[in-house]
C-alpha cells in the first residue's frame, strides 16, 4: 500500500484541540499525523501534548521561539532544541523524534548541533496563505503519490476542513497514512539526526540509503515514485509577508510546484 504523512506545522495547543477531536468528527478511530511543537505554546496546555502523543501522532520539535536557527551559535541552537524536547517530554513522557528548523534555514551549524532527524516535506498546501479548503484539497489531490509528506496548518479553520475531507479520500484512493519514523522504517530508512528529509520517493530513499541511511533490516520497504526536492518551510505565523521558491526539480510534472518560505 502506497504511504504519505500528513504534518501539521504549527502546534495543536495553539487551537485547542486534538486529532482526537477531528477524528471523532470524522468517525474513525485514528489517523497518524505529525505535529510541530514549539517550546513556548506548550506550558499550560501540556494535557493537549499528552494527547497527542496518546492519540498516535508523532511529536516534532519546532524550535521554542522560532528563530532563524542559521543565524544562531551552536549552543543557542542546542538550547532551543533541548528547551522544547524538556518541555515535550514533561508533557508527554518522551523527548521529540524529529525536529523541523523554523523557516527551512539549515546549514553546517544546524546540521551538526540539533541533534535530530530535521524533517521538510514535499508537498506544500499554501493553506496559509489561500484560506480555501478547496485549493488545499485539490493541490494534494492532483500531485500527491507515494512518499510524500504533505505540509499543513491547524490554525487556520480552512485547513481542518481541509484535513477532514483530504483524510478519507486520500484512504479511497489507497493511501495509507504514516508518520514519519513509519513512513521511513517502511522505505527501509534509518533516519539520521542532523540529516534533512524532505520526501520518501524511490530516488530520494536510493540516497537516503546510499549515505549511510539504511536499515539492516528492510523486510518492510516498499518502492515509491521520484519527485524533486522542496527546499522551503511553511509554519503557522499569521504575517501576511511571504515569498515564495521553486522545488528543485520534478519528476511527476514538467513544471514545477512552488513552496512557501513562509513559516
Amino acid at each position: 500500500m502506497s504511504k504519505i504523512q500528513i504534518t501539521l506545522a504549527a502546534a495543536r495547543v495553539n487551537a485547542g484541540f486534538t486529532q482526537e477531536d477531528v477524528a471523532k468528527k470524522m468517525g474513525i478511530s485514528k489517523q497518524t499525523i505529525i505535529n510541530w511543537e514549539k517550546g513556548k505554546n506548550i506550558p499550560g496546555k501540556e494535557d493537549f501534548v499528552k494527547k497527542m502523543k496518546e492519540t498516535g501522532c508523532e511529536l516534532g520539535n519546532h524550535s521554542y521561539d522560532h528563530p532563524q536557527l542559521t543565524k544562531l551559535s551552536a549552543d543557542k541552537i542546542a538550547n532551543q532544541i533541548g528547551t522544547t524536547n524538556d518541555l515535550i517530554q514533561q508533557a508527554a513522557g518522551s523527548t521529540a523524534t524529529v525536529m523541523r528548523p523554523p523557516y527551512g534555514a539549515i546549514n553546517d551549524t544546524v546540521r551538526s548541533s540539533v541533534g535530530l532527524p530535521m524533517i521538510l516535506w514535499s508537498i506544500d498546501t499554501l493553506d496559509w496563505k489561500t484560506r480555501n479548503a478547496q485549493s488545499s484539497i485539490d493541490t494534494v489531490m492532483n500531485d500527491v503519490q507515494d512518499g510524500d509528506v504533505i505540509l499543513m496548518h491547524d490554525i487556520h479553520t480552512e485547513s481542518i476542513d481541509a484535513a477532514l475531507v483530504l483524510i478519507p479520500k486520500l484512504e479511497e484512493a489507497g493511501y495509507q497514512l504514516v508518520t514519519v519514523s513509519e513512513m521511513a522504517k517502511a522505505k527501509g530508512v534509518a533516519l539520521q539526526n542532523g540529516e534533512k528529509y524532505v520526501d520518501f520517493w524511490e530516488k530520494d530513499v536510493e540516497k537516503y540509503k546510499s549515505s549511510g541511511s539504511a536499515l539492516t533490516d528492510t523486510s518492510s520497504s516498499s518502492s515509491s515514485d521520484a519527485k524533486s526536492e522542496a527546499t522551503s518551510e511553511a509554519d503557522s505565523s499569521k504575517k501576511s509577508d511571504s515569498t515564495s521558491s521553486k522545488n528543485s526539480s520534478s519528476s511527476k510534472k514538467s513544471n514545477s510546484k512552488k513552496s512557501s518560505k513562509k513559516n
